[in-house]
Parts: structure tokens; sequence; C-alpha cells
């Protein structure tokens, strides 16, 4: 029971290392991995709406109209809506869900927008962890056979994301 708390907290929280070790020891213990996946889901999602709740709270409560909004709107001039869709998917890869949420709603982008950014950048370093515990489980010998797949995975993935989510064209 601790261990299962413990990886629904390591899915929540969402850091590199420890989800990746989860999945070596869950998938080596012949855990049926479409739970893995579920639970990865469940947990972004959630992440995402928590985030987006805490953004749109901070954006109205704090940091409506302040000079720190204002320069921030200023600097980011350059990026229209479908522009923030590209940055959240591209950072949701690296950074937290929740982060990304918080970024979006602060920065006035529809929840949906945000949701789908966020999600498909999340679901790419999803699956660089299953390349790298893949890797580590089937092919300790040779884990760039595992890397391999998580970046044909990553490629897959940014070409569905430019063909079928983003159709905005750069102005």
């Amino acid at each position: 029971m601790q261990f299962w708390l413990s990886t629904i907290v390591i899915f929540f929280v969402q850091e590199t290392a420890f989800i990746t070790s989860r999945i070596v020891v869950l998938y080596g213990q012949g855990v049926n991995p479409w739970l893995l996946h579920f639970l990865f889901i469940f947990a972004t999602t959630c992440d995402i709406f928590i985030g987006f709740a805490i953004g749109q709270y901070l954006h109205k409560r704090f940091l409506h109209g302040s000079r720190f909004e204002l320069w921030v709107k200023k600097e980011a001039k350059f990026l229209k809506q479908h522009h923030w869709g590209y940055l959240l998917t591209l950072s949701g890869v690296v950074n937290f869900p929740y982060v990304n949420a918080i970024l979006g709603s602060w920065m006035d982008l529809p929840f949906w927008r945000v949701f789908v950014a966020t999600l498909i950048g999340d679901s790419v370093s999803y699956a660089l962890y299953w390349g790298f515990a893949l890797g580590i489980v089937h092919l300790s010998i040779n884990i760039y056979l595992g890397i391999a797949i998580a970046l044909t995975a990553l490629l897959f993935l940014m070409a569905l994301l430019r063909k079928y989510i983003f159709r905005a064209r750069f102005q």
C-alpha cells in the first residue's frame, strides 16, 4: 500500500529520475503498463487543472495590472496566441505541468489550448521516460537503443503536434 501511495505521489510531482526509476521497478515486477499510462494521464490532467486555477487566482488577485505583468506582456508582445501554444508544448517536455498551466492562464490563453499543449509536452517527456526505462530493463547492455526509441517517439509526437494541433500560420 505504501509503495503504491508513493508511486501516485511520484506521478503527481513528476520528477524525471523518480518516475523513470519507478517505471523500471514496476515494469520489472510485471505491472500492466496501461495502469501506469492511466496514472500518468490522470496525474497530469489534475496538475493542469490545479495549475490553471492557481494561475487564474494569482493573476486576478496579485498580478493584474502590476508593473511586472506589464513588463512581461511588453517583452512577450511578439508571441501571438498560437506561439504561446508552441512555447507551452516545448516547455512541457522539460517543465512541470502545473507551472505550464500557471503560465498559460496568466497569459490569458484559453484553457483547452493550455491543456492540449501541456499534455502533449508532458506526453513527450513521458515517452522519453519509457524509452529510458525500456533501455534499462530490456537492453541494459545497450541503452542507446532505448534513447533511439525515445527520440523516435519524440519526433513522431512533434510531427503530430505540427500537423493536427496547431494549424495557425506564422504572421
